[in-house]
This record gives C-alpha cells, sequence and structure tokens, in this order.
C-alpha cells in the first residue's frame, strides 16, 4: 500500500490520519508516537467473525475507552 492509516490515542479518544508511507509527514507522526493500524483491524467485522458494535457510536465497543 502506498498509505498508511495512523492513529493515537488522546484524552481517552483515538484520533486518526491517512498519510503516504515514507513521507516527512509518516515519519513525524511515527516519532511523536502514533502507530499504523493494522490492515486486519481495517475490515468489516462482521466478515472477520467479530462481535460488532452499534455502529452509531463509531468504534467497536473493544476499541474505545
Amino acid at each position: 500500500m502506498w498509505y498508511a492509516v495512523m492513529r493515537k490515542q488522546e484524552r481517552g479518544i483515538f484520533i486518526g490520519s491517512l498519510v503516504f508511507r515514507h513521507s516527512p509527514h509518516h515519519a513525524l507522526l511515527l516519532e511523536r508516537g502514533w502507530e499504523e493500524v493494522p490492515v486486519d483491524e481495517m475490515r468489516d467485522q462482521e466478515v472477520a467473525g467479530q462481535a460488532v458494535g452499534d455502529p452509531s457510536e463509531g468504534f467497536p465497543r473493544e476499541n474505545r475507552p
């Protein structure tokens, strides 16, 4: 992939960014403690065979603080 989905937990919530891999911005986010979201975590959770949280809440239950 040419891009990476990045996330960081701030004040109890996750913030995210979509960046090009191997760019200065990607390197800066990694230096500041951001992490790449693995592709498997971005798949439809019903397809992955996992429990699905309420879609109106935005995040699966296991990922909420």
